[in-house]
C-alpha cells in the first residue's frame, strides 16, 4: 500500500508526489529543508495530518544536513529549520503543533551528543508517523455508531492516506465503513481549483475498492435534494474552541446545504487540528494561493485574458453547522466551547464517569421493573436515564432529602389532620439558594422514581408499591407523589407553574434556579408556547427547562402527528434561548445548563434515542410509547435482550 512520507535511513525525506496523481506515482526525495518546505507549499504533500509529520522530519532533516560539531550551533541549525517549516503554510494547525510536540518531546529526553540529538529527533517523527496512523484508526472507529448501513456519503477534497500517513481522517470515517462490513457509496465532489477530490480521493477509493462517483463541486445540492445521501464527512485543517473550521475552500457551501436538506455534517479532527488558543474562525488565517491555480487547468488558460481571479484555499464553517467533531478521543457534540476542550484533554473527569454509570443504574432498575411487570413505558426510560442522572448528580443544585426513604402511603386529601408530605421534599429542603425541580410529563414518573432510588433519595421499596392502591409511588403522579412537586396532569401545565414560582423567587431575591423536565410532546400545545412568552416577556432566565426530544407520543412518531421542528428556533423567535443537544451526552448538557443567564429562559433540547441500550425496542417501532408485551414469546426476547446487556 502507498505511503505519503517515508524517511530513508540514508538520511533523507521521500514524498509521494501527489500532484502528479493519478497518472503517475512518483516519489520526490528531499536532503534540504528549504526543498521540503517549499513542497509543502507546492502541495507535493497535503492534507493537515500529512503536513505535521512531513514537519517533524523536517526538523529531523535539518538537524542530519547540518555540519554542526557542537550542541549550541547544531541547536541554532534546528532554530532556523523550524522558522523555514513555519513559513511554509499559515493555515495547518498541525504543521505548528507538530513543530512544537517534537520540541516537547526533545526537552524531556537526555541529549548526550550531536548524533544522539540527531537520531531522537529521527525517532520522534517515526513515534509521531506511526502515532497518525493510530489516531486515524479510533477516528474511524468512533465514528460507526453515527453511520447507518447502507450509508452513502458525500466527501470534498481529500483527507485519506494521501493526507495522512497511510489511513485518513475523512476518507479514514469512510473505509472504517467499509471494513465494518457497511454497504458503503461515495460522491466525491471534485474540489476545484486542484481538483483533489477528482484526482486523489477517487484514486484512493478505487485503490480500496469502494463504489464512489466523482461529481462537479456545484453538483452537491442537487444530489443532495435528488439522492438519498446519509452523510456529509470532511476533514480540517484547523478548529477554533467554538467549533468554526477552517478547511478546504468549499466546504462552507457543503455545510449549508446538508443543512438546507436536514443532512448530518461531520468533521474528522484529529484533536491536534483543534486550536483552542482560537476563540472563533475570525483568528485563523486564510492562505491565499497563486491566482493560476484557479485561471489555468492543467497548465491550460481557461478564462480571458487579463480576467482577475481569487484563490482562497480556504474557507470558514460556523460551528452550528457541524453535526459532530469525530476525533481519536471520542466524539464532540455541541456546545462545542465544552466539548472540544474536554476532547483535548483527554480522559473524562471524575464525576462525568460517575454520572454515566449512575445513568446505566437507572436504565438498567427500569427495565427490570417493566420485565417483572409485564410492561412499562420503557423507552422514556431508556431516553432520560442520562438527563435525570446529569440532573442529579450534577446540574442541580439540592440539599438532602426530607421525605421518608419508603413514601408514605397516600393519607387522604390535604386539610385539618391529615399528614401531608409534598413530593418535592425528595429534592431537598426549600432555601433561597437551592434549586426547585418541577416536573411535568406524567408518563415519564416511573423514569424519577428509579432516578430517586439511584441517587439514594428514596429506597428500593419504594418501586414496589408503583402503581398500586392507595400508593403515592403513582404512575400519573401528583403533588404527593415523591420528586413531584406540584400536579402538572396536563401538558404545558407545569412550564406555567414554574414561571409563576420563578417570578416569585426573583421578587424576592432568590437565587436557586427553577428547573423544569419536560417532553417534545409538550411543544404541540398553544399553552406551552404561551408559558414560553410569559417567560420570555419578565425575562425569567432563572428558569431552566430540559426536553426529553425523543420524538415519540402515544399516537405514534412526533412527525405523524405534528410538526414542531425547527423547535429551536421557533424557541429563539419566542425570545427564549435554546440550544440542541445530545441528550445522551451529559458534558453536552452540563455545559448548556453552566452559561451565564442572559435575561432569556433556557431550554435544553435533549436530542434522544428511545431505544438507547435496549435497541429490540426498535422492534415494536414507530409505536415506542408505552410497552406491553404482546405474549410469552416477546417477553423472553426481551429478558434475553437484557441478559446480553446486563448478565443473568
Amino acid at each position: 500500500m502507498y505511503k505519503s512520507i517515508e524517511w530513508d535511513r540514508k538520511g533523507f525525506v521521500r514524498l509521494l508526489d501527489q500532484r502528479l496523481l493519478p497518472e503517475d506515482i512518483i516519489y520526490n526525495e528531499y536532503r534540504d529543508v528549504a526543498q521540503l518546505a517549499r513542497a509543502i507549499t507546492d502541495m507535493v504533500i497535503r492534507g493537515a495530518p500529512a503536513i505535521g509529520v512531513t514537519a517533524a522530519y523536517g526538523l529531523a532533516l535539518g538537524a542530519v544536513a547540518s555540519p554542526a560539531q557542537d550542541m549550541p550551533s547544531l541547536n541554532a541549525d534546528i532554530d532556523k529549520a523550524e522558522r523555514i517549516l513555519q513559513a511554509a503554510r499559515p493555515t495547518a494547525v498541525n504543521l505548528f503543533w507538530a513543530l512544537g510536540e517534537v520540541r516537547a518531546r526533545l526537552s524531556k529526553l537526555s541529549i548526550e551528543t550531536v548524533d544522539d540529538c540527531r537520531e531522537k529527533l529521527i525517532s520522534i517523527a517515526h513515534d509521531m508517523a506511526r502515532e497518525d496512523g493510530d489516531i486515524n484508526r479510533r477516528i474511524g472507529q468512533n465514528a460507526l455508531a453515527h453511520l447507518p448501513d447502507p450509508v452513502t456519503f458525500i466527501h470534498h477534497c481529500n483527507t485519506g492516506g494521501l493526507a495522512t500517513v497511510e489511513y485518513g481522517t475523512a476518507l479514514g470515517v469512510i473505509r472504517a465503513a467499509h471494513e465494518s462490513g457497511r454497504k458503503v457509496f461515495v460522491y466525491v465532489s471534485e474540489t476545484r481549483p486542484r481538483l483533489q477530490g477528482a484526482k486523489l480521493t477517487a484514486w484512493e477509493l478505487k485503490q480500496l475498492g469502494i463504489p464512489h462517483t466523482v461529481i462537479v463541486d456545484g453538483a452537491t445540492g442537487h444530489f443532495m435534494k435528488n439522492a438519498k445521501i446519509d452523510a456529509c464527512v470532511v476533514g480540517c485543517d484547523r478548529v477554533a474552541r467554538n467549533g468554526d473550521t477552517a478547511n478546504k475552500i468549499g466546504t462552507y457551501n457543503l455545510a449549508v446545504m446538508a443543512r438546507a436538506h436536514d443532512i448530518p455534517f461531520y468533521v474528522a479532527a484529529p484533536t491536534s487540528t483543534i486550536d483552542l488558543d482560537a476563540a472563533s474562525g475570525a483568528a485563523i488565517e486564510i492562505e491565499n494561493r497563486k491566482a493560476e491555480e484557479v485561471s489555468h487547468i492543467n497548465g491550460v488558460c481557461v478564462v480571458p485574458e487579463g480576467t482577475r481571479t481569487e484563490n482562497p484555499a480556504f474557507d470558514i464553517t460556523p460551528g452550528h453547522l457541524v453535526t459532530r467533531f469525530f476525533t481519536e478521543e471520542g466524539v464532540a457534540r455541541a456546545p462545542y466551547l465544552a466539548s472540544l476542550p474536554r476532547l483535548c484533554a483527554g480522559a473524562p473527569e471524575g464525576w462525568v464517569v460517575e454520572t454515566q454509570n449512575l445513568a446505566e443504574r437507572i436504565r438498567k432498575r427500569g427495565f427490570e421493573y417493566v420485565l417483572r411487570n409485564n410492561g412499562g413505558y420503557l423507552s422514556q426510560i431508556c431516553s432520560t436515564a442520562e438527563i435525570f442522572a446529569a440532573l442529579y448528580n450534577k446540574i442541580m443544585h439540592l440539599g438532602p432529602s426530607q421525605a421518608p426513604r419508603i413514601p408514605i402511603p397516600f393519607p387522604g386529601t390535604p386539610g385539618g389532620d391529615v399528614e401531608f408530605i409534598n413530593g418535592g421534599a425528595y429534592n431537598g429542603p426549600d432555601g433561597p439558594e437551592f434549586d426547585k425541580f418541577i416536573f411535568s410529563p406524567a408518563h415519564y414518573a416511573l423514569a424519577l422514581y428509579v432516578a430517586l432510588i439511584e441517587v439514594g433519595r428514596m429506597d428500593p421499596a419504594g418501586l414496589e408499591a408503583f402503581n398500586k392502591d392507595g400508593s403515592t409511588v403513582e404512575l400519573i403522579g401528583a403533588e404527593h407523589s415523591p420528586g413531584i412537586e406540584t400536579t402538572t396532569g396536563s401538558l404545558a401545565q407545569a412550564l406555567s407553574q414554574a414561571g409563576g414560582i420563578a417570578l416569585g423567587r426573583r421578587l424576592k431575591g432568590e437565587m436557586g434556579r427553577v428547573w423544569v423536565m419536560m417532553s417534545d410532546g409538550e411543544f404541540q400545545e398553544g399553552q406551552t408556547w404561551e408559558a414560553v412568552s410569559a417567560l420570555a416577556h419578565h425575562k425569567l432566565d432563572n428558569v431552566c427547562v430540559i426536553a426529553d426530544c425523543n420524538g415519540q407520543q402515544c399516537d405514534g412518531p412526533m412527525d405523524g402527528v405534528m410538526n414542531i421542528e425547527p423547535l429551536r428556533a421557533r424557541l429563539d423567535a419566542f425570545g427564549a434561548r435554546a440550544f440542541d443537544v445530545d441528550g445522551h451526552d451529559i458534558e453536552a448538557m452540563n455545559a448548556c445548563a453552566a452559561l451565564e443567564p442572559d435575561g432569556r429562559p433556557l431550554f435544553i433540547l435533549a436530542r434522544t434515542n428511545p431505544a438507547q441500550g435496549a435497541p429490540i425496542l426498535n422492534d415494536r417501532a414507530p409505536l415506542l410509547h408505552y410497552l406491553r408485551f404482546r405474549d410469552a414469546a416477546e417477553r423472553r426476547k426481551f429478558e434475553q435482550a437484557y441478559e446480553e446487556t446486563y448478565g443473568a
